[in-house]
């Protein structure tokens, strides 16, 4: 999947006359850095909101508790290792680096903010498969962190700290999923 993302953005701005390795340029490094840092306090917030949001439209308050399905421990090194990169990447570069600009020209910045959550918050349904509430309150809560996301986009122009900050939750997530499969 990630291969084949970042490929399709490679693809779409060269026919823009882009190319991804602009897009995906670290430079400069330090400003980067501290936007980054920047963003994790934002992401933070956002995370915290969108999961009361979501928690509280779907659930009315704290999801019940439900049997905890212990992933193998190969699924928590994945998740832990590879998952963070190439998910950081992948979506930042198609959902922020490529789709606001894009959606910009017809819908405007906060436009092209909302439907680029929107598409990005779909994928959340794959997380919860067969279970209505989870899949929805999930939604929100991505909806949410996608916004921040999209915000933090518009007003750094660069999407290298964007991918930052989202390996660094992608990689925090995953931490979780592994220590989860040692117990």
């Amino acid at each position: 999947l990630f291969r084949s993302t970042v490929l399709l953005v490679a693809r779409l701005l060269t026919r823009d006359g882009a190319s991804i390795r602009d897009l995906l340029n670290p430079r400069p490094f330090g400003k980067n850095v501290l936007y980054a840092l920047a963003g994790l306090v934002v992401m933070s917030i956002a995370l915290r909101l969108g999961s009361f949001l979501g928690n509280f439209l779907v659930y009315y308050g704290a999801p019940t508790q439900s049997e905890t399905i212990v992933p193998p421990v190969w699924i928590g090194v994945v998740r832990a290792v590879i998952a963070p990169i190439t998910v950081a990447v992948a979506e930042e570069s198609l959902f922020r680096g490529y789709l606001i600009p894009k959606l910009q020209a017809h819908l405007g910045r906060v436009g092209a903010v909302i439907v680029s959550a929107l598409l990005a918050a779909t994928q959340s349904f794959a997380l919860n498969i067969g279970d209505t509430e989870a899949m929805l309150a999930g939604f929100v809560s991505a909806f949410v962190i996608s916004l921040a996301l999209g915000g933090l986009y518009l007003w750094q122009k660069r999407i290298a700290p964007l991918i930052l900050v989202h390996w660094f939750f992608e990689a925090v997530v995953g931490v979780l999923v592994l220590v989860s499969a040692l117990h």
